[in-house]
């Protein structure tokens, strides 16, 4: 439970999986709530393929599921609207990065779209159809950061917004009705712009927020859910509500830090990754958006 009024949690989160202590981050909930997908590092470094295995947690028996791939694997993860399957983020072996099509039951992947430059983290989002990806693209050549959409069917990329570099994006995340994106510029703030095209409009100006993973959406689509660093080594992330329709934003004060967050779609459980970079647990809290009404 959160107090609406001071952002303070009432209640305690709870460890969702107790195999792998330390190891475990970026969970996603399914389409219908009944399932949990999180990455679990079982390798000694993060860039060996293999060395991350997608897990899948029923929520209702505590069952869980290993999906074995031989990918190099990156967060964050996200369910298609099927839920049967994943869009996984994940690097070739000329550290391209790629987007592919897991199965939510054999652990096979179909490759969907590979990148033609190197560069960062592409901060992918997959639209509520599942027809198309959002995504992130920098241009070292041309001196541009691009915004992207990327037709599963057809193939094609099409820019929707773009900055000049060295500004770049950093975390993306579309709505629940699919008519908005929410994006962070570093040094700049946190931005939403519509889904088909147009201006960006800042709703938090902020050295420091967001980054791959890091955004979310409240199911009603009337905040954005960013992490902020706090830019201290001793510190951890913090969590900020923020209001499309004006007003201050506020800060969730979420115990361990906070990273991926992902909200259930009944609204009122909500799950993230929390403590420090190398000894991550995948944490949930029942009636987190409840209070906040």
């Amino acid at each position: 439970m959160v107090d609406p009024a001071t952002g303070k949690v009432l209640g305690s989160p709870e460890r969702m999986s107790e195999r792998f202590l330390g190891s475990n981050s970026a969970p996603a909930w399914s389409p219908d709530g009944r399932h949990l997908a999180y990455l679990s590092q079982r390798g000694p470094a993060s860039e060996r393929p293999g060395s991350q295995t997608v897990v899948i947690r029923s929520v209702d028996s505590g069952e869980e599921r290993d999906l074995a791939t031989r990918l190099n694997l990156s967060a964050p993860i996200q369910w298609f609207p099927d839920g049967l399957s994943l869009l996984v983020p994940a690097q070739d072996n000329n550290w391209r990065w790629c987007f592919y099509r897991v199965d939510a039951q054999s652990g096979s992947a179909v490759l969907i779209r590979q990148s033609a430059t190197l560069g960062g983290p592409p901060s992918p989002a997959l639209s509520p159809d599942g027809k198309a990806i959002f995504c992130t693209r920098s241009d070292l050549k041309a001196q541009i950061a691009s915004l992207l959409v990327h037709g599963i069917k057809d193939g094609r990329d099409k820019q929707l917004y773009r900055v000049v570099l060295p500004a770049v994006f950093d975390g993306l995340a579309v709505s629940r009705d699919g008519r908005q994106l929410a994006f962070a510029v570093p040094d700049h703030g946190l931005y939403v712009m519509p889904a088909a095209g147009g201006e960006g409009r800042e709703i938090l100006r902020a050295a420091a927020v967001g980054g791959p993973g890091r955004i979310a959406w409240t199911p009603d689509g009337h905040h954005v859910l960013a992490v902020r660093p706090t830019g201290s080594p001793s510190a951890r992330n913090e969590l900020w509500r923020v209001p499309l329709a004006g007003g201050e934003p506020r800060k969730i004060d979420l115990p361990g830090g906070v990273a991926f967050p992902s909200v259930h779609p009944d609204g009122r459980r909500f799950a993230y990754t929390g403590g420090r970079a190398g000894q991550s647990e995948v944490w949930v809290l029942e009636n987190f958006l409840t209070a906040l009404r």
